[in-house]
């Protein structure tokens, strides 16, 4: 069966890396380092819809973006949550949060308007993904 992202979470997020059929997503919005791992499993919409095998591999990258993340913002927390009120397909989502960031300490969903990423802000953040997704699969592979 082909996967097929939802058009919503394609709109909003660009493509950053692939690992283990999860997608990874930077999200398009410079308020936030925020990233979204999609698992490439037709239907899933929870965590338990996953094989064990995905949902221990979905964890162990979420990990460790949340790191890299963590590390390359010198953030406050990284918050991560599997909501999926808006778009029920499942996705994880990572996001670096500070104190004085536009929505601190409230969640960020719904509170303003995305502001665009510049061409800066974009390369540097999908080459910490790239990076933090590259030494992932390094660590697997040994």
């Amino acid at each position: 069966m082909m996967f097929t992202i939802d058009p919503k979470l394609e709109d909003v997020s660009i493509l950053a890396a692939l690992c283990g059929g999860v997608q990874v997503r930077l999200m398009r919005d410079s308020r936030y380092f925020w990233v979204i791992l999609v698992p490439q499993v037709e239907g899933a919409s929870e965590w338990h819809d996953l094989e064990d095998d995905m949902a221990v591999h979905v964890m162990a990258l979420s990990r460790r973006l949340g790191q890299a993340i963590k590390v390359a913002t010198s953030c406050a927390k990284i918050n991560t949550a599997a909501i999926g009120n808006m778009v029920p397909m499942f996705h994880l989502h990572i996001v670096a949060r500070s104190p004085g960031d536009p929505a601190w300490p409230q969640p960020i969903w719904g509170h303003g308007q995305p502001s665009p990423l510049t061409k800066t802000i974009e390369d540097w953040r999908l080459a910490v993904i790239r990076d933090a997704v590259k030494a992932f699969d390094l660590a697997r592979s040994t």
